[in-house]
C-alpha cells in the first residue's frame, strides 16, 4: 500500500515554548515529520519508523538533544521496560503501527540529524538481522542510560529477558553453553537488585528483591536440563510468564521515578499512577512463586 505524505510546517524545538500538557502533542508530531524526512534523504526505509521501539528512542533522545538549548523542553517521557519512551509511545512499546499517511517537514534540524545518524542504521541493521531486541536494545542500555540508578538493573535484566527469549525459541540457542549462559544471566540479574543504589533509587525492600530473585533459580534448573538434553516446555512457560510478570512491575517502578512532563501536576500524578500498577503487581510475587514451585514439583515427578 503506498504511504501519502502531509507536509507540515517545519519548526524550530530549540525555541519551542512547550509550557502545558495540549502543547505537547504538536512538538511531537513536528519531530515525526523530521524524522520521516531524515529517512527520505537519507534512503532509509519509513517503515522502520512504525516499530515502536524505534520511535520511543528518536523521540527521547532527540528531547535531550534539544533540552541542551532549551531546558524547558519536555515531552512526558521516561525509562520504561525497554528502556527510554515517551508517554504516548509507551503503551505501544513493542508494537508496530503501519501509517497510511506520514507527516514531513522540508527540513531537518541538527538535534534531530545527530539522533538520527546513530540510532537508525544501527535499529536498521538489527531489524534486517531480526535482532533488535537483542542487539538494539542491548546498546541503548550499555551506551545511552542516562540515569545511572538504573544502568546497571537495565543491562542485566536485558541478559536474563535475552537468554529467556532464546529458551523461548525467538531467536536461536546454543545448548552446550545454555546452563553457563543462564547462569551468568541470573547471578547478575539478582545482582543489581541487591545493589543499594537501585533497591533505594526504586523503592525495593529486601523481601520483595528475594522474591523476585525465586525464578531465577529454578530457570537455572530448567537450563541445567536443557544441558542434558531434557527438557519441560510446561515448567519453562510458568517461569517466563512469573519472570515477565516481576519485570514489568519493576518497569513500572522505574518509570514512576524517571518520568518526567512540563506540567508538575501531571508528572506526579504518573509517578502515582505507576508507583500503584507496581505494587499491584508485585504485591502477587507469594502467589507466583507457589505456582513456580508446583510446576517445578509436577516435572520432577514426571522425570523430565
Amino acid at each position: 500500500m503506498a504511504i501519502g505524505v502531509m507536509k507540515i510546517p517545519y519548526r524550530d524545538l530549540t525555541k519551542a515554548n512547550v509550557s502545558r500538557p495540549a502543547s505537547v502533542d504538536g512538538v511531537i508530531d513536528n519531530l515525526n515529520a523530521q524524522f520521516y524526512k531524515w529517512c527520505e534523504e537519507n534512503e532509509f526505509p519509513q517503515g522502520l519508523l512504525s516499530q515502536g521501539i524505534l520511535k520511543n528512542k528518536l523521540i527521547y533522545y532527540a528531547e535531550k538533544e534539544i533540552q541542551k538549548s532549551n531546558e524547558k523542553f519536555k515531552i512526558n517521557s521516561g525509562w520504561y521496560l525497554y528502556g527510554p519512551c515517551y508517554e504516548k509511545g509507551r503503551r505501544y512499546e513493542s508494537s508496530e503501527s503501519s501509517p497510511s499517511i506520514v507527516p514531513m517537514t522540508d527540513r531537518v534540524s541538527d538535534e534531530v540529524s545527530v539522533v538520527c545518524k546513530e540510532l537508525v542504521p544501527r535499529f536498521y541493521d538489527a531489524f534486517l538481522k531480526k535482532s533488535v531486541r537483542r542487539d538494539f536494545l542491548g546498546y541503548i542500555y550499555s551506551k545511552k542510560c542516562d540515569h545511572m540508578e538504573i544502568c546497571e538493573y537495565y543491562q542485566a535484566k536485558h541478559g536474563l529477558q535475552s537468554q529467556l527469549w532464546a529458551i523461548g525459541g525467538s531467536s536461536e540457542i546454543e545448548y552446550k553453553s545454555i546452563q553457563d549462559d543462564v547462569s551468568r544471566a541470573v547471578i547478575r540479574f539478582d545482582s543489581s537488585l541487591y545493589d543499594d543504589v537501585y533497591a533505594t533509587f526504586a523503592g525495593l525492600d529486601p523481601e520483595t528483591v528475594n522474591q523476585i530473585n525465586v525464578f531465577g533459580g529454578l530457570l537455572q534448573e530448567h537450563a541445567e536440563k536443557m544441558s542434558r538434553g531434557e527438557d519441560s516446555q510446561a515448567f519453562f512457560e510458568v517461569i517466563d510468564e512469573v519472570a515477565s510478570r516481576a519485570i514489568l512491575g519493576l518497569a513500572h517502578l522505574n518509570y514512576s521515578r524517571t518520568f518526567e512532563a512540563v506540567s508538575k501536576k501531571y508528572t506526579s500524578d504518573i509517578r502515582d499512577h505507576h508507583q500503584l500498577r507496581a505494587d499491584e503487581i508485585l504485591k502477587h510475587l507469594r502467589e507466583d512463586n507457589r505456582r513456580l514451585y508446583d510446576a517445578y514439583g509436577k516435572t520432577l515427578a514426571a522425570g523430565a
